[in-house]
């Protein structure tokens, strides 16, 4: 099945805000419009605390018909049922 990709991404970036509030910003911004949120995490931060703040987003880009991206942890995105992932250019060397 084909979906078209909103038009808005948002890098929703936990080294600038804690995941609690990051949620509540990417819940308001997905009421104006559909988008693709990008999930980035400061190098050193736990799988287990990425893949927290993953799905509280998931069920917020759910929700408003959104799509969530995890930066360069294909494992939490498998194990939290991302859309997908967005890896940096140096991953693919």
């Amino acid at each position: 099945m084909r979906r078209d990709l909103p038009r808005v991404w948002l890098c929703a970036d936990l080294a600038m805000v804690n995941g609690d509030a990051l949620a509540t910003y990417v819940e308001r911004a997905l009421a104006a419009t559909p988008a693709v949120v990008w999930l980035r995490s400061p190098q050193g931060t736990s799988a287990r605390s990425l893949a927290e703040v993953a799905r509280r987003l998931l069920s917020v880009t759910r929700t408003a018909g959104g799509l969530l991206l995890v930066g360069d942890r294909v494992d939490v995105a498998l194990v939290t049922g991302a859309d997908g992932v967005h890896l940096p250019e140096h991953a693919l060397h």
